[in-house]
């Protein structure tokens, strides 16, 4: 029996021990597959860390997919004409939460820039289809910049029970996030070595110079008393299908359950950068090619309208022409976009 414990408490030790010697260092996550969640961050971050100090007032932003596609730095420095430096640290899939967590990556002294625009899509608290604070894929997002302090707090802004255990596992034992990867990495290791290297070697560019996406909605209409939609015959079907769901989607409740996710994840950063040179601002950042007149009504319950740009700042780029899918603007309305922040920022 004590030699069964024995064997059991050494196999905890070894596990403990490759868990800190691989996942603790930090080591392993320049080997992330980097078109993974966790890759694309590390590879946000890391690129933003290898950037040079500038002589001019640096202005982050951040958010998801729409604001991937939607942003360009290169653009926003064009339009800023040398009075200031825009970066996009906005990585596909990310949420609230896990902003908090890079910008404490990327800024560790809260000192790195003049300002930092924050994506929103509504400024009502609207709940949407879930309850943002149980997405667990923020956990296979920010895992790897979790420190163990950060565990049981990580772990208990999920309001699940099950969710709760997952996140804390995750956080204390990084091998559980991160085993599928390992296991990708030993099955092909020259693979995955030749991949991670022409990534951090060419990525920072190609999203530097990324132009957008060519495709158009240009045509679409909507009758939103009858609510009908016409697509045009070139839009791809799937597509077609997504905008109408996205359009003529009824408004989420407001149960007061964003308000309160809103308030600790964007009231975290807010706090984090009280006190400081750094200027926290939020943005309603174009939402789609159609969006219904009482998409966002303004008399409804806002947690950050007091922090943003007004709300109809870029309300006129919400039209078909400057969009390709029902969230993501295209080339025309990345430029458009791009171009109107940096004017914003100078404004």
């Amino acid at each position: 029996m004590a030699r069964a414990v024995g064997g059991v408490l050494a196999g905890v030790l070894i596990y403990l021990a490759a868990e800190i010697a691989i996942f603790g260092s930090g080591w392993y996550g320049q080997f992330l597959e980097p078109e993974s969640l966790a890759g694309a961050v590390r590879m946000c971050l890391s690129e933003e860390a290898a950037r040079a100090a500038s002589p001019l007032p640096v202005v982050a932003v951040i958010g998801n997919s729409m604001l991937a596609e939607g942003f360009s730095a290169k653009v926003a420095n064009g339009e800023a004409a040398g009075r200031m430096r825009f970066v996009n640290l906005s990585v596909a899939g990310t949420t609230p939460r896990c902003w908090y967590y890079e910008l404490r990556a990327a800024d560790p002294y809260a000192n790195r820039y003049r300002a930092i625009v924050l994506q929103i899509e509504l400024f009502s608290d609207e709940d949407g289809d879930e309850p943002m604070a149980d997405q667990i894929s923020d956990l296979r997002m920010v895992d790897a910049l979790l420190r163990p302090a950060d565990a049981l707090d990580f772990a208990f802004s999920f309001r699940r029970q099950r969710l709760r255990f997952d996140a804390l596992r995750g956080a204390l034992l990084k091998g559980y996030v991160f085993k599928y990867d390992v296991q990708a990495l030993l099955e092909h290791p020259a693979a995955r070595a030749e991949k991670t290297e022409l990534f951090h070697g060419g990525h920072a560019g190609w999203v530097f110079d990324y132009t957008g996406h060519p495709e158009s909605l240009a045509g679409l209409t909507v009758d939103w008393e009858r609510r009908s939609m016409y697509v045009p015959p070139n839009v791809p079907a799937n597509i077609a299908a997504r905008v109408r769901r996205v359009a003529f989607r009824q408004r989420s409740p407001d149960t007061g359950l964003q308000t309160l996710y809103r308030r600790l994840w964007f009231g975290r950063i807010v706090d984090r950068y009280r006190g400081t040179h750094t200027r926290v601002i939020f943005t309603r950042v174009p939402r789609g090619p159609v969006v219904s007149p009482d998409s966002d009504p303004p008399d409804a319950r806002s947690t950050v309208s007091y922090l943003a740009l007004p709300r109809d700042t870029f309300t006129p780029l919400e039209r078909p022409e400057n969009f390709w899918d029902e969230y993501h603007m295209n080339a025309r309305g990345r430029e458009l976009f791009s171009g109107r922040l940096a004017q914003e920022m100078a404004r």
